[in-house]
């Protein structure tokens, strides 16, 4: 926290100069910023799960590939990190997702985790995953996590058609972190609008066409949102224009959990899973997968190859 806070002192007296005397620039920058997601290494807890995943290699465009991560059969539930985030981040879920009798599948987006590239955006996020489920489906549900819920909103929009969905600490507008960023490096309004201006053009999309409130209303799948009232990265508010806007869902709250610990909570697990329930009849009859095997950690934590068995190139 320190750093950053250094970082921000020794820009904003740039940034003044920089939105005065340079404001496209400025712009270019803070556009750049606002695409580059952080790469963080997995925890211990992550590990284990992750290394006893099928791991697909997706192409996404010419130039970048993202890994595809799968755990066992049945109808498909899928998996979704958030901004700076990864696939081995929701892995707390599988267990009791092939308990149940479903295959769980999840990725890294571009730009994150294993991943391929540097900048990316919200967007992309939606179309990697509406990639991921053309080749998977149909999708039985969707569990989101932070921006990858309002990914998966952008895709079911453009027709996903998950059956149901569970967004844990979703932001209803990805637009607002723009200005928060242009803020806190000491950028002018102008130079704010003028990034907006230029992600727009680069995703040929609007920030107010993607808000939450803006899509929700058309979503006819069932939605439950889980949000932490203390979430110091997206406001617990978020939720209650989502909830406000969408036409069947429900809010549960937590306290003390904050934006990531609560991804490991065995209340928030539960409710996920209950939420869920059992999938279709023709598959209650099936022997539900487990996670079994030692399995083979990823090359950066024990020289193994890539993370479990790569079954696609």
């Amino acid at each position: 926290m320190a750093k950053i806070s250094t970082i921000v002192r020794f820009t904003k007296p740039m940034a003044k100069i920089g939105s005065l005397v340079a404001p496209r620039a400025s712009a270019g920058f803070l556009e750049r910023y606002f695409l580059t997601p952080s790469r963080r290494e997995m925890q211990a807890w992550e590990i284990d799960c992750m290394a006893k995943a099928e791991t697909s290699i997706f192409t996404f465009d010419e130039k970048r590939k993202f890994p595809v991560y799968s755990w066992g059969q049945g109808p498909v539930v899928m998996l979704v990190h958030g901004w700076s985030g990864r696939a081995s981040q929701l892995t707390t879920l599988v267990p009791g997702l092939l308990k149940k009798g479903y295959q769980v599948v999840s990725f890294d987006a571009p730009g994150h985790g294993e991943a391929d590239g540097k900048l990316t955006g919200m967007p992309e996020m939606a179309a990697a995953l509406s990639q991921v489920a053309d080749h998977f489906g149909p999708i039985e549900a969707v569990v989101a996590h932070s921006l990858g819920g309002a990914a998966a909103t952008l895709a079911q929009s453009r027709g996903l058609a998950a059956k149901k969905l569970v967004f844990i600490s979703p932001p209803e507008n990805v637009g607002d972190y723009l200005y928060r960023a242009a803020r806190l490096f000491g950028f002018s309004h102008k130079v704010a609008r003028g990034s907006q201006e230029l992600l727009e053009k680069r995703f040929s999309f609007t920030f107010q066409k993607v808000r939450g409130a803006s899509l929700a209303p058309s979503m006819g799948a069932p939605l439950l949102l889980i949000h932490d009232v203390k979430d110091r990265q997206v406001n617990f508010e978020d939720s209650h224009l989502w909830v406000e806007s969408w036409p069947e869902s429900t809010l549960m709250s937590t306290e003390g959990l904050g934006h990531l610990r609560i991804l490991r909570e065995a209340s928030v697990v539960k409710a996920t899973l209950e939420f869920l329930g059992q999938p279709e009849e023709e598959y209650l009859g099936t022997e539900p997968e487990t996670l079994s095997g030692k399995g083979v950690l990823p090359e950066k934590y024990q020289g193994s190859g890539r993370l479990g068995q790569t079954v696609q190139e």
